[in-house]
């Protein structure tokens, strides 16, 4: 976790900064600026794209968070003694100067601050607190994370997680000099870490070092390259490999080394296990902190052996935090039948991590286990898309990636399965393409009009999302109860395919692992769905999460939980939705959007249930944010058509609305 302190005081054009900051991956900004009037606070606040607002900490003026749908509160060590009112935000933190600090806080905060951990960038006479050992000694023994502040810069960031903290916080490393491209300059350092692939370099580049590169680059990484030995192949077979030397191996780390400090990395294709030993050896002798992943590449699938002494298995397994198997390379490594039980205990025993992919298993689901110490974790995607070589590769750089940027074990395994579906299905054949950078997609703060696919034996499914995007619709969300899941990825992959093409959010309705296989905009969860809170563990912070509500008491439960939108209704009996809640009519959204407002609650509300668009107006002057409509669109002659009347006639009520 990386979290960027404002200055006190303010800058020109910082909300506009901080914009930019957020598009480079900034999920976390605490706004700390004690001198603002409320209305100066609030300015800022309002300087701040929406789509953004929910990453914002804010230190004073604490009732705007609801009213703006912020992500939490912070609070000084002092003033939380008497605090008791967390339950009303979705995150609260604390800023702590001891440990004695943190041992007596009483109330249980999300994070803790701890600063200054070095001497401080932007506070000449603010020296560091505590001394290396006192940190590795109280930090496992303290329940609450901890995020250390002061000092920190892009030269010593890795001493924090080598320290053991959960994160980190900066302030002057990246405001100490003002010029705003400097400030995203210094961020994107600070932001991307920088991840090491010792591999063979593969001519066709669908495995070994490049695609390692290719792979951390597009995961939000800067990939490091040694070569391990030069390959004689294409993608689909491996005729031979000449080795490099392991001083010549060491020799390139040895220079790399001098001006960069990897904290992960992951090794391929190695000649032997005794080489592998040994550059385990070496590589923690330079960087002791270093965690490796260990690729075991030991026969290709063309037929070429590479390692079979295992008798330095053990030894191995002791220098390794992570090791990538595929069903036959775990069979190779720990037997033919390959028991839970045993591996845990593997696992316990070396105090290691095993992933064990499941791409080679037959089944129509791709099942992963990852094995922990403590733990077992199963991810899992529907099989589809077409054979790639180089796959294992792109997974473990993929996981490589992920762990240096900070996510867990879990989390990176979890985001690494996403990345290796999505390059499966990039083209035909044996080599793949990694997802490009997409163009920023709207926010739901700024679309007023969403389309819910419905099934009819008139019109596809696609047709219909394509006649929608058409008349402009920058909101689908893909409804199509009872079907296979087969099925629906199919369809998913294809509407999304859509959606892309026309810069339209694509949103699937129930189905959390639909929407995170096929890297959906987002997902909508009824009331009989997922909770909110562990859909967003699955799918992380930057994506969409509605939620159903009915009642002024659902809605303060989905803004609790932290969804980013919800879908109020009905309006009116629809025949496309079984099992309805109330009818709310117009005055039902009156009363809720009132006592939205009364109670500081902001969140996008999009009417639903039989409307049409001779009920917008009204409907928009009672304080909803837009409206969401299916069967009204999808059953006209000409949908296109109809799509571009109801966003005139929204476009206008808005306008209308706004002036009066």
């Amino acid at each position: 976790m990386l979290i960027l302190i404002t200055l006190p005081q303010s800058l020109p054009d910082e909300a506009i900064i901080c914009n930019t900051l957020f598009m480079h991956g900034l999920q976390t900004l605490h706004v700390r600026k004690p001198d603002l009037s409320e209305t100066e606070y609030e300015r800022f606040i309002l300087g701040i794209d929406e789509r953004f607002r929910n990453r914002l900490v804010i230190h004073d003026f604490f009732h705007l968070v609801k009213k703006y749908g912020l992500k939490g509160i912070h609070l000084s060590v002092k003033k939380q003694k008497n605090f008791v009112r967390k339950p009303e935000y979705r995150q609260v933190s604390v800023s702590c100067h001891s440990f004695d600090d943190i041992r007596n806080l009483t109330l249980k905060a999300d994070y803790c601050f701890l600063s200054p951990v070095f001497d401080s960038i932007s506070k000449a006479d603010y020296k560091q607190a505590f001394t290396e050992e006192q940190i590795q000694k109280e930090l496992p023994i303290i329940p609450t994370p901890i995020i250390a502040l002061g000092g920190i810069n892009a030269d010593n960031l890795w001493r924090i997680q080598q320290m053991g903290f959960s994160g980190a916080a900066v302030l002057g490393a990246v405001w100490s000099n003002t010029n705003p491209d400097n400030i995203v300059q210094r961020w994107r350092e600070l932001n991307t870490p920088k991840v090491l692939s010792i591999a063979g370099f593969d001519p066709s580049s669908g495995a070994g070092i490049t695609s390692d590169i290719k792979t951390m680059e597009v995961t939000g990484s800067y990939g490091l390259g040694v070569c391990s030995g030069i390959t004689f192949q294409n993608q689909d077979k491996l005729d031979d490999v000449r080795w490099l030397s392991p001083d010549e191996i060491n020799r390139q780390c040895d220079v790399l080394f001098e001006k960069n400090r990897p904290q992960f990395i992951k090794i391929g294709i190695i000649e032997n296990l005794a080489v592998l030993n040994q550059l385990c050896q070496q590589l923690l002798k330079k960087i002791p902190e270093a965690k490796i992943i260990w690729d075991p590449i030991l026969r290709s699938s063309s037929g070429f052996e590479l390692q079979n002494d295992l008798s330095l298995l053990p030894e191995i397994l002791e220098k390794i935090y992570l090791i990538t198997p595929n069903t036959p390379e775990m069979k190779q490594l720990f037997g033919e039948e390959v028991a839970t039980e045993k591996i845990q205990e593997t696992c316990q025993k070396f105090r290691v991590n095993i992933l064990w992919k499941g791409g080679h298993n037959m089944d129509t689901v791709s099942e992963d286990v990852l094995f922990t110490p403590k733990k077992t974790f199963t991810f899992s995607v529907i099989r589809g898309g077409n054979e790639k070589h180089g796959t294992g590769c792109v997974y473990s750089s993929a996981v490589t990636s992920f762990l240096a940027q900070g996510f867990s074990l879990e989390t990176a395994c979890n985001k690494a399965q996403v990345s290796v579906s999505g390059f499966m299905h990039s083209m035909e054949k044996k080599l793949g393409l990694h997802q490009k950078t997409a163009v920023p997609k709207p926010s739901i703060f700024d679309v007023k009009l969403m389309y819910i696919t419905d099934m009819d034996k008139n019109i596809s499914i696609a047709e219909q999302v394509e006649q929608v995007c058409k008349g402009g619709i920058k909101l689908v969300q893909l409804r199509m109860k009872d079907t296979p899941e087969d099925e629906l990825l199919r369809q998913a992959y294809l509407v999304k395919s859509i959606c892309d093409r026309y810069n339209a959010l694509f949103i699937v309705n129930d189905n959390v692992r639909i929407t995170r296989q096929v890297d959906a905009d987002g997902v909508h969860l009824g009331k009989e769905d997922m909770c909110p809170n562990e859909a967003r563990t699955i799918l992380g912070n930057e994506k969409i999460i509605g939620s159903t509500c009915n009642t002024l008491e659902d809605i303060t439960k989905a803004y609790t939980n932290g969804v980013d939108y919800v879908g109020v209704g009905p309006f009116r009996f629809t025949t496309t939705k079984k099992n309805l809640s109330p009818i709310l009519g117009n005055e039902g959204y009156k009363s809720i959007c009132s006592e939205m407002k009364r109670d500081d609650i902001s969140l996008p509300v999009f009417a639903i249930g039989g409307i049409t668009t001779e009920d917008i107006p009204d409907l928009i002057e009672s304080g909803v944010h837009g409206v969401a409509l299916s069967s009204y669109i999808k059953n006209s002659t000409d949908m296109a058509d109809k799509t571009r009347n109801v966003l005139n006639i929204i476009n206008f009520s808005k306008t209308l609305n706004t002036e009066f």
